[in-house]
């Protein structure tokens, strides 16, 4: 719900108790109308990781997103890409060329500030883009990375944040009976949603929250990985075992950095929809004895 939106109805329930029962409907229909949107559309990140060689002005290489056998809306992007430039472009018929010249990697995508050494960079971890567009089941983005200094990074990784539209058309066949009751208890028994917070700690490079008492709408993540950005994960829901990703993922690309960071919480495109009874399940490299936090509302 707006938040501004809502504020303005609890002010108005205070000034006109009899409007209160109304504007209580109104808040209650569109809470569940978030937990339709969310199980109708679900996160999906792509990413594309290529290495400099010779460490030469100009170098280029070129990496591929993988492919998957499913339409994705391409949303927004990060990119940990801080000295290069880059053009993309499809390989099939995603859309026209978006540069046909390289153009600084972060005018096309978010960039971290993970040291918070760089100043005026990392004003935005994901950069929206301006007209999302449907990339086809098993069509592939091809992204031009080009060095512009001798001393760029070995690896650079671009991260393209997209949505999984489902393909059932009736979405609310998709919850129980049992389930549409507990979410409507939820909703009847507290007026307004409530802040909840999921921990994951990392051992064995695995990681898994609390089972939920309540369903919940997950918003983000943020991660203690300080400066490290070799950790990777895939991320899932043990409800129906929905992937974020077709493999591992850089972790910054999911969750933000609780320090040196613009905003400590780096947000989903849309919330993730996490039933009573299920848990998030993270599949981690290099991230031993480090910890995710997620940042969640009930409904």
């Amino acid at each position: 719900m707006n938040k501004t939106l809502l504020f303005e109805q609890m002010i108005t329930m205070r000034r006109f108790p009899a409007d209160a029962p109304k504007i209580l409907e109104l808040i209650k229909k569109d809470r569940l109308s978030r937990a339709v949107k969310a199980k109708q559309l679900r996160n999906f990140l792509l990413p594309v990781t290529v290495a400099f060689v010779g460490g030469a002005i100009g170098e280029t290489v070129t990496g591929f997103t993988p492919p998957v056998g499913y339409e994705l809306l391409v949303v927004g992007v990060t990119t940990n890409a801080g000295r290069s430039s880059v053009v993309i472009r499809p390989n099939v018929t995603a859309q026209a060329d978006w540069s046909e010249t390289p153009v600084l990697s972060q005018a096309i995508a978010g960039f971290p500030n993970f040291s918070g050494s760089l100043t005026n960079i990392g004003f935005q971890d994901v950069q929206d883009l301006p007209v999302p567009f449907v990339l086809g089941a098993n069509e592939q983005l091809a992204v031009d990375f080009v060095s512009r200094t001798a001393a760029a990074a070995a690896s650079q990784t671009i991260v393209f944040h997209c949505l999984q539209v489902l393909a059932e058309t009736d979405v609310h066949s998709q919850f129980q009976p049992a389930e549409q009751v507990l979410m409507e208890r939820e909703v009847k028994e507290h007026a307004i949603p409530r802040n909840v917070y999921l921990r994951m700690d990392i051992a064995a490079n695995v990681g898994r929250t609390r089972i939920t008492d309540v369903p919940l709408l997950v918003l983000g993540a943020t991660m203690n990985y300080v400066d490290d950005t070799t950790s990777t994960v895939k991320l899932n829901s043990s409800n129906d075992n929905y992937s974020f990703s077709e493999g591992q993922v850089p972790a910054w690309a999911m969750a933000g950095q609780i320090t040196n960071r613009i905003t400590t919480f780096l947000h989903f495109q849309r919330p993730h929809y996490l039933p009573r009874g299920s848990r998030l399940r993270g599949d981690f490299a290099n991230a031993n004895a480090l910890s995710m936090f997620f940042k969640c509302q009930t409904l």
